[in-house]
């Protein structure tokens, strides 16, 4: 069921839980009724719950939705900015947004748990 307004709700079947993420992008298709949300750009998540998920697309002006439909998880790029490599060398932390890569945990590096 798809749930028109300002932020549009899907809810899946309740048989079927979603493995959705805030964050990802997803396609609508093969809607029965709402056409226009039909091969839409890939519209982003931004609420979940065990059963229903929430886009960040604004549905008020589609007609109304009837049965049917498939949801599909897509990639989308991103980009990245980084300093040349002259200022990276001078300071390695400053050279991306998100600082060097962070150190993992190995407190439990090689251990079955």
């Amino acid at each position: 069921m798809i749930e028109k307004g300002e932020k549009t709700v899907v809810t899946v079947h309740e048989d079927k839980r979603h493995s959705y993420q805030e964050g990802d992008y997803v396609v609508l298709r093969e809607i029965d009724g709402m056409k226009e949300i039909n091969d839409l750009p890939p519209a982003k998540i931004v609420d979940t719950r065990p059963f229903t998920f929430t886009l960040e697309l604004d549905s008020r002006g589609f007609s109304d939705y009837e049965i049917n439909g498939v949801c599909e998880n897509v990639k989308v790029p991103s980009q990245m900015k980084f300093h040349n490599w002259d200022t990276s060398l001078a300071d390695p932390v400053a050279s991306s947004a998100d600082g060097m890569l962070p150190v993992p945990d190995l407190a439990k590096f090689g251990r079955s748990e």
